[in-house]
């Protein structure tokens, strides 16, 4: 469908996932082991397009004091990208799964974006795209503490042609920003889906009014609702798709996996409805994995069986 695929990370980060013997709050705690992947949401997003056999070319801005470590992760799982320069470190979040498999994470802000990076992006992204192709860009993840939701919407807007199409998941558009923008999908979970419709309280029964509500911005919307799976809503067709109960290791990157699952199967030329149930195999497959270990079609083809979906 999309003759190239291109994923912005402004604020990549390092992911290190540890496993303390002991979780004790007075005294040091001894890891016993730990996991590193790079991060982020456009990061993780490109990661499992690549496991599961879709290309996608990643273009993000990194410290330049630890850019080396970025780039040593990016080339371990085989992902195409160009990293641009600022100053500063690209930033750690941190998980610690305690002993009795509690997770605690923090996830560090990141740092300012250089005024000729920012001005490089633009340029990037550009040269990126096929003219006279399909084209699709991925916009995901957190804002660096100097660009403004307005600023990134700016970014947006300055590919906005007839043969680019927008993948959308972040967390601090408003509704009006979103119906701007005008993305091919969205993929908000609860909490997001209540501060960009200014509602507090959104529960499953309310999910498919919630994101039919968001599907006046956004020609496919993925409501992400963790555990009770996802409200699927396109047009006038929507979707209420349920997962098996999993032992969960680690939900940190699950929506990320589902938006990425969707969007394989949309490459692909597959059905709306079998996207949808991919998307909901691929996050359930997700939180079973230790650290964010990339999800790949055997792992995914394990829980699409055990998928359910209801018409709504």
């Amino acid at each position: 469908m999309f003759d190239k695929i291109i994923t912005i990370a402004l604020n990549p980060s390092i992911d290190v996932t540890l496993w303390p013997e002991t979780y004790d709050c007075c005294e040091p705690n001894r890891c016993s082991r730990e996991k590193v992947y790079p991060g982020g949401k456009s990061v993780n997003v490109t990661r499992v397009l690549k496991s599961l056999g879709i290309p996608a070319h990643l273009i993000g801005i990194a410290g330049r004091e630890n850019i080396d470590l970025l780039r040593g992760l990016l080339d371990r799982d085989g992902i195409d990208y160009r990293l641009l320069e600022t100053a500063g470190a690209v930033r750690e979040n941190i998980t610690v799964i305690t002993p009795d498999r509690r997770a605690f994470t923090v996830n560090r802000q990141g740092i300012p974006i250089e005024k000729q990076a920012w001005d490089q992006l633009f340029i990037s992204v550009q040269k990126e795209l096929v003219p006279d192709g399909e084209n699709l860009v991925v916009f995901a993840g957190s804002l660096p503490p100097n660009i403004s939701a307005a600023e990134y919407k700016r970014l947006i807007l300055s590919i906005r042609r007839p043969n680019v199409k927008i993948a959308l998941d972040t967390d601090f558009f408003s509704f009006s920003q979103i119906r701007e923008i005008a993305p091919f999908v969205i993929k908000p979970n609860m909490k997001e889906a209540e501060n960009i419709l200014s509602r507090s309280g959104i529960t499953a029964r309310d999910a498919f009014g919630a994101a039919s509500l968001l599907a006046e911005a956004a020609e496919h919307v993925l409501l992400s609702m963790g555990a009770q799976g996802i409200c699927y809503h396109h047009r006038q067709e929507g979707l209420r798709v349920r997962v098996p109960a999993v032992a969960v290791s680690s939900t940190v990157g699950a929506g990320d996996t589902a938006l990425a699952g969707f969007l394989a199967m949309i490459q692909q030329g597959k059905n709306l409805p079998d996207s949808v149930r991919y998307a909901a195999a691929c996050s359930c497959a997700s939180v079973t994995l230790e650290g964010t270990q990339a999800v790949t079609k055997v792992i995914a083809s394990r829980y699409l069986t055990q998928i359910q979906t209801t018409k709504l």
